[in-house]
């Protein structure tokens, strides 16, 4: 198993490396780090290796869709008719303009030419996030359209093996009482281990069987056999399951229980998932996969803004929003891998398709942290079909975070306190990261409360 050591080894020094040293995020550490180890075929196509690499790939396949279920972000808003144009018009001319440069490169099946635009109509939810937190515009208009946007792709993501299955009239993945058996052993693990990281890291009070993990685990289960007998993908089974995960109103808590297996896992399935793809030389520097990177970058970029402008964000929104969502997704390589096996879509173009997502990912990751400065210096070009472009653009808002203030209160109320005030301070550090915490064991006289006020804390007395 020195080959499956040695491949997450070089994964996770990609990642640090890009994060430490080139501020990028530990997703497109992660994507780059797999497409090295599979084009250096450090994991053998066949024998003993491989097969593991396929069933841990495939463990943490479940597992990483199971947390995109999960962490499913409902900040997002469809309440306008534009808002509606602005998600669908981007998916939908991405989509068909993506199978038309498919066709025309040589995919001639109807399905896989779609798949194709599909795998170029995806963003990558990390990028966006980020170029969105970091301004503070999580409550803006470019903010709340885009993380809807965002949320229709991932859903998308999510019901696409179930769709391919249903069209081709078979199934990649799906649940078996052996795969449904390792899901089982691996959630039980985790649940037994849950009290202990719960209490440790998350303060977490209940002991295991009083907690809502084993309803989560019920949900989880009951989707894979229902998955079994309906003939549903196994990803799309474990992405149900992780959506209706968070009517137990234990997300936080299953992401830090699962966070290990997925940064473990996830990383084998994107290099099993490769390993039918042509990562060659020839292949990384053909036509196809230029095209590929083109066509990703302008075609989003051409798309977006309009769209988005039509949608009521501002121009310098409207810019970083194509900016940071000119890439192919995380969601490429689960494509690739469906595609390749379901034998719609040629090793090239799965090949094309993954070193496309890693270029576009690198390019777009810069590009959406210099997004003000590549504003101003295109603003004479966009004023040619925006005119609002030329008018006085105001940049992210740079304000001082509110401190959190937290009082001790007497003995026996503290669980009441903590799950009254729980939701506001989960709300404030959502929206400031950088939130400064002071913990007061108590107010000692009259005068400290109005003072601790003065400081511009919110001050919570029991």
């Amino acid at each position: 198993m020195i080959q499956i050591a040695l491949s997450l080894a070089i994964v996770y020094a990609t990642a640090f490396i890009l994060s430490r040293f080139g501020k990028l995020g530990t997703v497109v550490g992660i994507t780059l780090g797999s497409v090295i180890v599979a084009f250096i075929r450090i994991i053998p196509q066949t024998g003993p290796v491989a097969e593991t690499v396929d069933l841990l790939g495939t463990i943490g396949l479940l597992v990483g869709m199971f947390l995109a279920g999960n962490s499913f972000d409902t900040r997002g808003s469809l309440k306008s008719a534009r808002s509606w144009f602005l998600v669908l018009g981007q998916m939908g001319i991405m989509m068909i303009l993506g199978a038309l440069v498919g066709r025309a490169l040589g995919n001639e099946t109807l399905v896989g030419s779609l798949v194709i635009g599909f795998a170029v109509m995806q963003s990558s939810t990390a990028i966006v996030v980020d170029a969105i937190r970091k301004r503070n515009w999580l409550d803006e208009p470019v903010g709340i359209l885009g993380m809807t946007l965002m949320v229709v792709q991932d859903v998308a993501s999510g019901m696409l093996p179930l769709a391919l299955g249903l069209v081709l009239g078979q199934q990649t993945g799906a649940i078996n009482v052996v795969w449904l058996a390792i899901l089982s052993v691996s959630f039980i693990c985790l649940y037994i281990a849950g009290s202990f990281i719960g209490k440790q890291l998350l303060g977490h009070a209940l002991s295991p069987n009083e907690s809502p993990f084993i309803m989560g685990l019920s949900v989880a289960l009951l989707a894979g056999v229902t998955a079994q007998f309906a003939g549903i993908s196994a990803a799309t089974a474990a992405f149900i399951a992780g959506l209706l995960w968070r009517r137990t109103k234990f997300v936080a808590k299953t992401e830090a229980q699962l966070g290990l297996a997925r940064d473990l896992l996830v990383p084998l399935f994107f290099i099993s998932a490769l390993r039918i793809a042509d990562l060659s030389l020839v292949n990384l520097f053909s036509t196809r996969t230029l095209v590929f990177i083109i066509f990703e970058l302008l075609a989003t970029l051409l798309i977006t803004y309009p769209l988005a402008r039509y949608a009521g964000i501002g121009p310098l929104g409207s810019t970083i929003l194509s900016i940071s969502s000119a890439q192919a997704g995380e969601f490429t390589f689960f494509v690739v891998f469906l595609a390749t096996r379901f034998g719609i879509m040629s090793p090239a173009e799965g090949g094309a398709l993954a070193f496309a997502s890693v270029v576009t990912f690198l390019i777009s990751a810069m590009a959406s942290d210099a997004g003000e400065k590549i504003f101003h210096k295109t603003r004479k070009f966009l004023t040619f079909f925006d005119k609002g472009a030329a008018a006085p653009q105001e940049t992210a808002k740079q304000k001082t975070p509110p401190s959190v203030i937290f009082l001790d209160v007497p003995e026996g109320t503290k669980e009441d306190v903590a799950s009254a005030i729980s939701p506001w301070v989960k709300k404030q550090l959502d929206t400031w990261p950088d939130s400064s915490v002071l913990a007061v064991e108590s107010v000692s006289n009259e005068y400290e409360e109005p003072f601790l006020r003065s400081l511009g804390a919110d001050v919570f007395v029991y």
